[in-house]
């Protein structure tokens, strides 16, 4: 009996992973509440209007 076809599959996969930080925690934190006040600002504007 012969071998029609025969097939050899070699898959090798390298994952590198890097924890450096492109800010600081305090900047992130300053990011956040920079949000947090964007998004607050209609809430704060509506509130100041009403009173």
């Amino acid at each position: 009996m012969y071998n029609e076809f025969y097939v050899n599959v070699t898959f090798v996969h390298y994952y590198n992973y890097s924890l450096e930080q492109s800010k600081s925690f305090q900047d992130i934190r300053g990011d956040i509440q920079e949000e947090i006040k964007r998004r607050m600002d209609w809430l704060t504007a509506f509130i100041d209007w009403t009173n």
